[in-house]
């Protein structure tokens, strides 16, 4: 895909052989009509500004990592690795194969699916 803002802001970084990309939706969508696709995370973040108490919860919406959260620690993108490292090695002391799946083990705000609007997430597999 495009890396121009990641070179852009110098956030860019190689893929790596020896660790496999999982590409997915954090919650994933329900329908096929493409306006729904296109404008579902624009509407979430919409519903999470309008529901913010102040204004500084509003710009931490606009600014702050995707799953940021006012009240405390929200769900972002080091929580999502984190659980699936957390789940990867609680699959390997039970034996069992490691899955694909992120559990939703807590509610995930709004504005963590609107996840660089695009609402993709790279967790990379343990």
């Amino acid at each position: 895909m495009l890396i121009v803002f990641d070179r852009l802001f110098g956030t860019y970084r190689a893929e790596r052989d020896d660790v496999p990309c999982r590409y997915g939706l954090v919650t994933p969508l329900v329908t096929y009509n493409p306006f729904v696709v296109e404008f579902h995370q624009w509407t979430l973040l919409l519903r999470d500004l309008l529901a913010a108490r102040s204004l500084r919860a509003m710009l931490g919406y606009l600014v702050m990592p995707p799953g940021w959260s006012p009240h405390g620690p929200g769900t972002t993108t080091e929580a999502l690795r984190a659980r699936a490292a957390a789940d990867a090695a609680l699959g390997a002391k039970l034996g069992a194969a490691p899955t694909q799946a992120v559990p939703a083990s807590t509610p995930v705000p709004a504005s963590a699916q609107a996840a660089a609007v695009a609402g993709a997430a790279v967790l990379p597999t343990p």
